[in-house]
């Protein structure tokens, strides 16, 4: 009787001493990596982002020269982002591709770019709904058309406002410094040397806490359940401390060892890509899967049964309106 009235209490509440309920929770983290499936999803998701690539090349290619830049300057810039050995198979593409723009290439770019990102989003939320233990099916089986609308809207709108604080971080962070340095040879004054320096001395710190703010946001909008913000912290924490430490892994790897895949050239840059993105997603979702564990542990698994904000208020409006 009283094993039967423990499990119904939550972990972290329970009489048992620390390890118990470290192997609780661990079991629990266990199960919702289990059922959000992580390692098709996180394949699913990368096919997405790397679909979302090719159209993304197409834009920055064609916004290049509406925006009247440079090529030698904006060539320059490349060759120093690229690895040398992938010069020769990149850069006479690239000069082809700025030195033309077409405005029908470039919306059909904006059009599939925002479709494949938006995808991989809508296959990331059906995998953290699958870890808290939702059946999506049995949820919306009842939803009008117009509510349809509205989460697609929503699912469009965010995945906009990821690409874009995406590009002005990867913007400022990479070319930041440069449009500095140029700033100031320009201009020669003397405050903007000091805005370098603490631009420079922020840089990273700044970078890590806008990426740990955006898997903070994933994981408190994408899962259709209702969530504290505790609730997901830890994993919040785990998953950006997992993606930067992955990141400095690859490229201390690539420093030291990555002579091995000159003989593949291209091909070998683009598995190291795809490795690094699929890792990466798995990081991601098993920071989801920790959330679960912890919100389970804490709370108890009534968390499995609940639906989000959004849900809750679109099924109450589609009651009243009955």
């Amino acid at each position: 009787m009283d094993e039967n009235k423990n499990k119904s209490i939550p972990i972290f509440k329970q009489p048992i001493s620390r390890t118990q309920k470290l192997i609780g929770f661990i079991k629990c983290v266990a199960q919702a990596v289990g059922d959000a499936n992580i390692p098709m999803a996180s394949k699913a998701v990368t096919y997405y982002l790397l679909l979302s690539l090719f159209p993304a090349f197409i834009i920055v290619g064609n916004l290049i020269p509406l925006l009247r830049l440079d090529r030698p300057t904006v060539v320059s810039y490349i060759e120093f982002i690229l690895p040398e050995n992938l010069h020769e198979y990149f850069i006479p593409v690239i000069e082809k591709v700025i030195t033309s723009s077409n405005t029908g290439i470039l919306s059909a770019g904006i059009v599939v770019a925002l479709w494949a990102i938006s995808r991989g989003l809508n296959t990331a939320q059906l995998s953290m709904n699958q870890a808290y233990g939702l059946d999506i099916n049995s949820l919306f089986a009842n939803q009008t058309f117009l509510n349809y609308i509205i989460r697609r809207a929503l699912a469009f709108i965010m995945t906009f406002f990821l690409i874009v604080i995406a590009v002005v971080v990867i913007i400022a962070f990479t070319f930041g410094q440069i449009f500095l340095n140029w700033l100031i040879s320009l201009i020669e004054l003397q405050a903007l040397q000091t805005v370098l320096d603490e631009f420079m001395r922020w840089k990273w710190p700044l970078a890590i806490v806008i990426i740990f703010l955006i898997v903070f946001a994933l994981f408190y909008f994408l899962p259709n359940v209702h969530l504290k913000l505790h609730y997901i912290l830890l994993g919040s924490i785990i998953a950006t401390t997992g993606m930067l430490a992955l990141s400095q892994i690859f490229s201390y790897y690539l420093k030291y060892f990555g002579s091995a895949w000159d003989n593949y050239g291209t091909i070998g840059a683009i598995i190291i890509f795809l490795l690094w993105i699929n890792m990466s997603v798995t990081i991601f979702l098993f920071g989801n899967a920790v959330n679960v564990g912890f919100a389970e542990a804490s709370q108890g698994p009534y968390l499995r049964k609940n639906t989000g904000r959004l849900s809750t208020y679109l099924k109450l409006h589609e009651i009243n309106k009955g």
